[in-house]
């Protein structure tokens, strides 16, 4: 059996090396500790999702790594010497033009118009590109990327290379953020091998194929599902079904809030089928069944006008 590698131990060797740049064995470490994680709930929701956790994982050792770089600029080198190995003493603010240089900051999201949501919900470390004007749209990072078209009003609040998430700008989600640090609705895509949707206790998903995945859920004791239907969606085939929790399952998941009603939560699962990269899941997801319809309405057209970049 293989052994994980040690990131404390090539970090130090890194760190020893006198850095300029991240290496790959440290790119490669942190890609390896994130695969090995254990997956989290597919929906409905970015804190109940797979996807909080290797951004934690990520952020924390980028946090490792800037705080030891940092020290190593400081304790490191020795006196009067720069960074880059340079002897010569750093020029001081006086010299050059007189004026001071320009500060660095992060690039702005698109953001033709304020939000309700979009301050208090968006983070960077997601990758999302925020407000979206209204019309084409394409992925940065997602895997199979994809264009699409939006009406005013949506963010898109994460962008990675297995996750991709839409939130609409409205009262619903902006109310429901600001009450328990959810959202109303949302819609997102995502690959993971092995998702759940209320609770990995009760359910046990595997499948190659978009089919047997489907077949999983309906096997589910705990899941009530709408008869699937077959889907073509930007040049992808597979099925569509409409999940919730059924209304005799009387079992708390472990770990959840009181205050989270399962029960009242709506699920349209579009699972598609692609060349190589497994199976791609669209959730269309409401936490509260009022109002899931009206979405559904807004979404799918969203939706439907996925176009994949079927050679990735």
């Amino acid at each position: 059996m293989s052994r994980q590698p040690d990131i404390d131990r090539v970090l130090e060797i890194w760190m020893t090396d006198g850095p300029t740049a991240i290496p790959d064995r440290v790119v490669d470490v942190v890609a390896a500790r994130i695969g090995v994680q254990r997956q989290r709930r597919a929906w409905p929701f970015p804190w109940r999702t797979t996807v909080t956790a290797p951004i934690k994982i990520v952020a924390a050792l980028a946090a490792v790594i800037v705080v030891a770089v940092a020290g190593f600029a400081v304790l490191g080198r020795p006196p009067g010497s720069n960074v880059g190995g340079n002897p010569s003493s750093a020029p001081s603010p006086s010299q050059g033009t007189g004026s001071p240089a320009p500060s660095v900051s992060a690039a702005p999201s698109a953001s033709p118009s304020a939000s309700a949501v979009y301050p208090a919900w968006f983070t960077g470390d997601r990758q999302g590109a925020g407000i979206l004007p209204a019309g084409k749209q394409s992925t940065r990072n997602f895997r199979p990327g994809f264009t699409f078209s939006v009406p005013q009003g949506w963010v898109n609040v994460g962008d990675g290379v297995s996750s991709y998430d839409l939130i609409a700008d409205t009262p619903a989600n902006a109310a429901e953020q600001a009450a328990s640090g959810g959202l109303a609705h949302e819609v997102s895509a995502f690959r993971y091998g092995s998702p759940y949707w209320f609770c990995d206790a009760w359910e046990n998903h595997r499948g190659a194929t978009a089919a047997e995945i489907v077949a999983s859920l309906v096997a589910t004791d705990a899941i009530t599902t709408s008869k699937a239907v077959d889907v073509t969606i930007g040049g992808l085939t597979g099925k569509q079904v409409d999940i919730r929790l059924d209304p005799s399952w009387t079992e708390t998941c472990p770990g959840d809030p009181a205050s989270l009603d399962l029960g009242d939560m709506r699920t349209r699962v579009i699972l598609l089928d692609t060349p190589s990269l497994g199976t791609l899941i669209i959730n269309v997801g409401s936490l509260h069944s009022a109002g899931h319809e009206a979405f559904l309405a807004e979404a799918m057209p969203i939706i439907a006008s996925f176009k994949f970049e079927l050679a990735q």
